[in-house]
């Protein structure tokens, strides 16, 4: 029996992605050398300037720097006791009021719909409340916006149309949502958003990395002089990216 090519290396496919990902990681530290090897230098402004490199260039190596290293959307305060605590009122009473809103103003007009908001949801008090707002809320998202209903597209459309016009607006579910996280993040309960926060991360990364690959490389061919490119963390030369 033959053994096709790559076999018996299970862990390879692994690898390669672990080295990506801490290469990814290097990126910002290199990044600052290069940005305040060039912002510092008029010699290396100067080098680059004819090979197209502007201060709009610079800036937008700074603004994706700075976008790689942010907190992120997912880190937040803990909210005290008080906060949650009315929080959790405030959803408490929204739960019964909007179920009978959606059933009533879709399950005739809208019966897919309004089977697809309401399967399995009733009115609770506490934190059960808490976990069916969650779901509904997540429901009505996917109206406006899951690829898999896309045949329905229209007719979800109109639902919700139909219910912004009964108070439960895109603004309104927005401030619910939030409302839901407090409530989550007090019990110590990780938001569903936060399985999109490493994507999202690593997204910027990549984006700075494409600014870093790009620039790094013209100023390895174009700048020279050894001390120049050690100012610019790139005392490698020519033809020696880093990795």
């Amino acid at each position: 029996m033959t053994v096709s090519e790559g076999s018996g290396h299970p862990s390879s496919a692994a690898t390669r992605l672990a080295v990506a990902r801490e290469s990814l990681e290097a990126t910002p530290v290199r990044a600052i050398k290069l940005l305040r090897g060039i912002g510092g230098s008029i010699v290396i402004r100067s080098i680059l300037l004819p090979l197209g490199f502007t201060r709009a260039d610079l800036e937008e190596g700074w603004s994706l720097l700075r976008d790689a290293c942010s907190l992120g959307a997912g880190y937040e305060e803990e909210p005290n006791s008080a906060e949650a605590a009315d929080a959790v009122r405030v959803l408490d009473a929204w739960d019964e009021q909007a179920l009978v809103l959606v059933g009533a103003t879709l399950t005739h007009r809208y019966p897919r719909q309004a089977g697809f908001l309401l399967a399995g949801l009733a009115p609770h008090e506490g934190p059960e409340a808490i976990v069916g707002i969650a779901k509904l809320l997540d429901r009505l998202d996917a109206l406006e916006n899951d690829p898999h209903r896309e045949e329905s597209r229209d007719d979800d459309h109109a639902a919700l149309d139909l219910l912004a016009k009964r108070g439960i607006t895109k603004d309104e579910r927005g401030r619910l949502r939030a409302l839901v996280r407090i409530v989550q993040r007090s019990a110590g309960v990780v938001d569903t958003d936060s399985r999109t926060a490493e994507g999202n991360d690593l997204a910027r990364l990549v984006r700075l990395r494409a600014w870093y690959d790009e620039w790094s490389q013209i100023c390895r061919v174009a700048v020279r002089r050894p001390e120049l490119l050690r100012r610019l963390g790139l005392a490698g030369g020519a033809g020696k990216p880093a990795p």
